[in-house]
Formats: C-alpha cells, structure tokens, sequence
C-alpha cells in the first residue's frame, strides 16, 4: 500500500551523504572564489596624482586676440592651438565679425597677436604679430618682428594695413635697391607713407 521501502546498508548511506557533502563543499568555494574575482574587479581606481596630470597635459602659449570678438584679451591655450580655439577661448565672434576673412585651421605659436577683422573693415589683415616662435623660420626675428629683408610676400602681407600688394612691391624694391638700409626706407616703396610705417614700424626689423 505505502511502496515497497529500499534496504539500503550502512557503508552506502555513508559514502552517498559524503558525497553530498563534498559536492556542496566545492560549490560554495567556486561561489566564494567568484565573489572574491568580482569585488577585485570592481575596486574603485584611484585618481591620477597632480604630476600625472602635468606630465599629460600639453604646455600653454598666450596668444592675444583683438577685433571683433567679445573678449579682446590674451588667451592661455594648449601648444598647437588654432585660431578658431583662441577665439573661442576669447568669448567667440562678435556680429560683425568676418570669420570667412580668418584662417580658422592655421596653427598658433607663443607669443602671436591675431586681428579678427570686420565685415566692414577693408583691411582684412589677421595676423598682426607673429609672435617669438613664429611659422616663418629664418624670416622673423628673435623679437617676433618680420624682416624686411627677409621676409616673403604672405608674410609682410600679414602687416597691419600692407596686404599682397604693398607686400608685392616691398620685395620689389629690396631687390632692385639691394635690400633696406633703415626700416624708415620702407616708405620709398610706393603706397607706403608716414601713416602706414607709424603702424607697422613696431612689428618691424632689417
């Protein structure tokens, strides 16, 4: 009525409740051991250390930013900085500001001075200094002022009021005349006067 009950004899119930036993012991030390990976795993990282981040992080130039942007200032950014990251690092355009007029990719270097010209502005000259590092090598001196001896057409255009033609004609004229004796022989190249060496005299050297 109630099943027929198994004899099972001693020596096997005794090895199948050790058996058990292991089994449950080897189970709970590869739960424990997973445990143990999972909470190495997820331990917190600790902060990099002020040095670490001084070793990473890229050295800063200053760079002054004039005309029309919001925040006419000099402007700390990381070496290899563009001119479009010292203007937003100087409040970004203003209204009237023609940024089709800028080189918004060139690269920057310690020491420069950039002009953001106006949409009304006939001179759209940009770069008003090229600063002590600046890109042109041999042609600027240790000062960041623009030989005119040296210096290529881009580069005197890059003066305040000279642009590509006046620049033209200074290299004209150092070559028919054998080069510029005194800075104040710049205004013999025609177009050049008093008013435009008063406003270049300063970025300037033999």
């Amino acid at each position: 009525m109630f099943g027929r009950v198994v004899y099972m004899p001693p020596p096997l119930v005794a090895a199948i409740v050790l058996i058990i036993i292991l089994a449950l012991a080897i189970i709970g030390y590869n739960l424990s051991e997973k445990d143990g990976e999972t909470i190495v795993n997820h331990s917190p990282i600790p902060p990099p250390t002020q040095s670490e981040i001084q070793a990473t992080d890229p050295p800063l130039i200053s760079v002054h930013v004039i005309g029309c942007v919001k925040e006419k200032k000099v402007v700390k950014i990381p070496m290899g900085s563009t001119v479009e990251d010292a203007v937003i690092a100087a409040g970004g355009f203003t209204e009237d500001a023609d940024a089709d007029a800028v080189n918004l990719a060139y690269r920057l270097s310690d020491g420069m001075q950039i002009r953001i010209p106006s949409i009304n502005d006939e001179d759209k000259t940009w770069i008003v200094s090229h600063g002590s590092n600046g890109g042109s090598g041999g042609n600027t001196g240790n000062n960041g002022k623009i030989s005119i001896n040296k210096a290529g057409v881009n580069e005197l255009a890059s003066l305040p009021g000279i642009g590509q033609t006046l620049a033209q004609r200074i290299v004209e004229y150092r070559e028919k005349n054998g080069g510029f004796k005194t800075l104040e022989e710049i205004m013999n190249v025609p177009g050049i006067k008093e008013a435009k060496f008063e406003s270049i005299k300063d970025y300037i050297t033999l």
